[in-house]
């Protein structure tokens, strides 16, 4: 599904956008602590977003990227 689809803040969905991240699947196989680096992306943004995909929150970044 395209991330255009989902109800993001503006700022992510610019941080996203930015990063080339398109679709809900490439932001599932991201981890916490990849989507940190995005710049205007921080914990809170990446919260909003899990939760808004239907995820709780990563408690690390140890995910694979």
């Amino acid at each position: 599904m395209p991330i255009e689809k989902l109800q993001l803040t503006t700022r992510v969905y610019r941080a996203l956008s930015v990063e080339g991240i398109k679709t809900v699947g490439e932001i599932r196989e991201k981890s916490d602590g990849y989507l940190l680096s995005f710049q205007n992306l921080g914990k809170r943004s990446i919260e909003h977003l899990r939760i808004t995909l239907g995820r709780r929150p990563a408690d690390n970044g140890n995910s694979p990227t």
